[in-house]
């Protein structure tokens, strides 16, 4: 008895058969990745950056887009986690006065600022209050 092989039927195969009706499910494994559609943006940077950049790739063993990627991906996330803990943090300042809170403190404990730190009156910008 001679051997037969199954073929998997082709994209435009499947589709006849969920157009027919039948049940289809068996071609799907739903482990699939999501595409994120990419644009190609240029940015212009100093040659000091580069170097330091070309340093932390090299040291990584990765590319220079990989590192830039990363630590923009990073630096995105943490200004949305910063901006999150604002939104909840309260309004008193760390002395309990009713002024100008430095938020900074709020969020990072470590972080000391005044009540006119600039970067507080940006995060409260930022974080609608």
């Amino acid at each position: 008895m001679p051997k037969t092989s199954k073929t998997r039927p082709t994209a435009d195969e499947i589709a006849e058969m969920a157009t027919r009706g039948e049940d289809v499910s068996a071609y799907f494994t739903n482990k699939f990745n999501a595409v994120r559609p990419v644009r190609r943006v240029n940015v212009d940077l100093t040659e000091g950056m580069l170097r330091e950049l070309d340093e932390r790739a090299a040291r990584l063993n990765i590319s220079r887009q990989a590192v830039i990627k990363t630590l923009l991906g990073r630096a995105l996330n943490e200004e949305r986690v910063t901006l999150a803990a604002l939104r909840e943090a309260p309004l008193a300042g760390i002395d309990g006065s009713s002024g100008f809170p430095c938020l900074v403190d709020h969020v990072h404990p470590l972080l000391r600022h005044s009540r006119q730190c600039v970067d507080c009156f940006r995060f409260c910008e930022l974080a609608g209050r």
